[in-house]
């Protein structure tokens, strides 16, 4: 009798398996988009990498001087960026898993809800005596919750940031990101007052104090970043995009 029951369970448990696989599988090859890929590098020049969209290879440079201008990426929400340009050998291999099929330098998780991404590129050194090693992280940047005369700031540093521009105050959690936007910013060039903040002690200490121009037909990016060092302490660097020239939607 207990032979009888258990050939049942046992089917409904591999039946639950593959049927767990298949909407895994069906998922993972679902998770297909099409967004804009921008770029920054850190403090270092890297790159440039490589990557598949659709059955093209195309380059993506990198800059420490200024984000790169938009290109299209259409694939998996992995992107996958290569050192050395894959052959055409290499892209029949990656397009049927087979091997050899070349491993990725770097993978990075998009986001599938905007039409912008920004992938800031950072080296990184563990030990004193060995090389260091690239780190990329996305940022999702929507065309439509900010455009050209906004600022938008993101924190990278391990503490809150509080920022103080043109007598708007705003705090940002440690890898997270906010917008400023006024309507005048649109209309005409304007010098923006901008301070930094943390709290030490329970009181917020300025840490930075500075006037910038500020366009309106650009988008504003900042990064706040802890400096590390004896002296410690946050830094600020400004970059610019154009939101206007978008090629997600052609």
């Amino acid at each position: 009798m207990m032979k009888k029951n258990l050939f049942p369970k046992v089917s409904l448990s591999i039946i639950t398996l593959i049927m767990s696989l298949m909407a895994a599988n069906l998922s993972i090859a679902g998770d297909t988009i099409k967004t804009e890929l921008i770029t920054l590098g850190i403090k270092a020049q890297i790159g440039p990498y490589y990557y598949l969209d659709k059955n093209e290879v195309k380059e993506l440079s990198i800059s420490r001087h200024g984000i790169s201008s938009p290109v299209i990426y259409r694939g998996s929400i992995g992107l996958l960026l290569y050192l050395n340009k894959p052959t055409a050998e290499d892209i029949k291999n990656l397009k049927s898993k087979k091997d050899p099929a070349p491993k990725p330098d770097l993978v990075v998780k998009l986001d599938k809800t905007t039409g912008r991404t920004l992938l800031l590129f950072s080296q990184r050194k563990t030990k004193e005596n060995e090389p260091s090693s690239t780190l990329v992280r996305s940022y999702p940047i929507s065309n439509t919750s900010s455009s050209n005369g906004d600022c938008l700031i993101f924190n990278l540093s391990k503490l809150d940031v509080y920022i103080l521009l043109d007598k708007k105050i705003k705090q940002i959690k440690p890898q997270k990101s906010v917008t400023f936007k006024a309507a005048t910013w649109k209309k005409s060039a304007v010098d923006l007052e901008i301070k930094l903040g943390q709290k030490k002690d329970g009181q917020l200490k300025s840490v930075y104090n500075s006037v910038w121009g500020h366009q309106p037909n650009q988008r504003a990016i900042l990064f706040v970043y802890d400096r590390g060092g004896k002296k410690g302490g946050l830094a600020i660097r400004r970059y610019y995009d154009h939101p206007g020239n978008s090629q997600a939607s052609r």
